[in-house]
């Protein structure tokens, strides 16, 4: 038990593989646990998904035949011996359901010529699964790719759930637009909603989860940081402050561009029905390239937003979409070019950036 700021956090419980939650958009259609956010590309074809833990799925649905299936994963092992820090080991292979799956789990580890094993320690320890699906009668073929941190080994578990998953995936080639983003399953527990009193208090947006934007990048166009922090404190008497901060860096043509913005409001929030509602009263913000010339901060219309407030391993999340004064590419459905829907995790605020 992590104790900050005076609040208790439960240690973070094992990784939940129950399939709960229909994700449906465009041209997917497939079953994931509770928790996972999701991005498509822009053409629908391409999913990735990621846990409340941070593991990562990708699914692609543009293989044709068997041919290309076995072409995508020898690429991604290409892609990982080419990395010169990178030892790549073969750990397993195996078929399943009927030989219409194939399951690679290959191990990743920094050699002697760096010492980045040593610095990021144990909890940046990876497993890659790769799969090469064939669906029965549907003329599908998927490749998968699964990366799990913090394992020592694959658990079983991991591989049933990635057959599992693809077994529920349905891909027409026709797509669609709109329909609902997450679609509970029927017959699965109820998301456990927070009560008012667990929300008063003051808390930052630190673990937003849902980094994956499928950005084209080259050496001169690199995004080396896009990120943004709310700090926001919910009183008991119904009044709230805000003030968030947001970085940007990168490389557009081979020169190095920083871009800062700043967002601070107040006014009154309410739950209802497991909703959050943040209704601004004073909304004012910045943007800037140097902080010694900032410049004023000046009115800025802010809309009223809401969130779904989950309580997942004790912890509070806001599941929503990013507020409109805080723009990340990672903010963007590129599918819709609408928002996507993220999870906001709360932390105790402690006092430090």
């Amino acid at each position: 038990m992590l104790v900050l700021s005076g609040v208790a956090i439960p240690a973070r419980a094992e990784t939940d593989l129950t399939l709960t939650t229909r994700f449906i958009q465009g041209s997917f259609d497939v079953l994931l646990p509770d928790g996972w956010v999701v991005a498509l590309t822009a053409e629908g074809r391409v999913m990735e998904a990621q846990s409340p833990e941070r593991h990562q799925l990708w699914v692609n649905a543009r293989a044709r035949n068997d041919k290309e299936l076995a072409g995508a994963k020898a690429h991604h092992l290409d892609q990982l011996r080419k990395n010169e820090m990178l030892d790549v080991t073969v750990v397993k292979e195996r078929r399943l359901l009927d030989d219409r799956l194939l399951v690679t789990v290959v191990r990743p580890s920094f050699n002697d010529k760096t010492r980045m094993g040593d610095l990021l320690g144990p909890d940046h320890t990876t497993r890659h699964i790769l799969a090469s699906y064939r669906g029965e009668g549907q003329g599908l073929w998927l490749s998968a790719g699964l990366i799990v941190y913090g394992e020592e080994a694959v658990d079983e578990r991991w591989i049933e759930f990635l057959a599992t998953m693809l077994e529920s995936a349905r891909v027409p080639r026709k797509q669609s637009r709109g329909g609902p983003l997450y679609r509970r399953v029927k017959g699965a527990p109820p998301l456990a909603h927070a009560e008012v009193g667990e929300l008063v208090g003051t808390w930052r947006t630190r673990n937003i989860l849902g980094t994956a934007t499928f950005a084209p990048t080259s050496p001169k166009d690199i995004v080396l940081a896009d990120i943004g922090l709310e700090e926001l404190t919910l009183s008991v008497t119904g009044h709230y402050e805000s003030q968030w901060r947001g970085v940007f860096s990168a490389l557009e043509g081979g020169d190095l561009v920083s871009r800062e913005s700043e967002h601070r409001e107040n006014g009154s929030w309410s739950v209802r029905e497991g909703l959050l509602l943040l209704v601004p009263r004073q909304a004012e913000g910045r943007s800037f390239e140097d902080k010694k010339a900032a410049g004023a901060f000046l009115p800025a219309p802010t809309p009223p937003r809401s969130y779904e407030v989950i309580l997942r391993d004790g912890r509070l999340v806001l599941r929503g979409v990013c507020p409109a004064f805080a723009q990340m590419q990672y903010c963007e459905d590129l599918y819709t070019g609408g928002s996507r829907v993220l999870d906001f995790i709360l932390e105790p605020n402690d006092g430090k950036s």
